[in-house]
């Protein structure tokens, strides 16, 4: 086996590109060439420092998957939090429907019962008359 750690690592285009070059005093740049804008937090000041980086778009897709992953179960997370509480509040919404529900068909129960009582009573003031 070989000890390969004293060796220099050249990065190369897998398409054979070169990314930037100048030829007729003209600067050539490959479409996938892109700067990504960002910023980052200095740990030991808490500064928030500006940073450009400029790769090839192919270098660029495993970072932006990687960072689009945590965003995506940042935003899940929030959905089901979301979800949780709606369905609590509904819960509560229907029991609160059904308790009044049960007020309402007792409240009907008893004036009904009132009603009968005065029909029978008219009814026997009718039969001894």
């Amino acid at each position: 086996m070989n000890n390969n750690t004293n060796l220099e690592t050249v990065l190369t285009c897998p398409l054979g590109a070169t990314c930037e070059e100048i030829k007729d005093n003209k600067i050539h740049r490959c479409l996938w060439y892109v700067t990504v804008q960002g910023s980052e937090t200095d740990s030991k000041t808490g500064e928030v420092v500006s940073k450009d980086k400029t790769a090839c778009a192919m270098e660029w897709m495993p970072i932006l998957q990687i960072e689009m992953s945590k965003t995506n179960r940042g935003q899940t997370t929030a959905l089901e939090s979301f979800r949780n509480e709606t369905v609590k509040r509904q819960d509560d919404m229907i029991n609160e429907v059904k308790t009044n529900n049960k007020i309402n068909i007792l409240k009907t129960l008893e004036n009904s019962s009132q009603d009968i009582k005065q029909i029978k009573t008219i009814d026997s003031d009718i039969i001894s008359e």
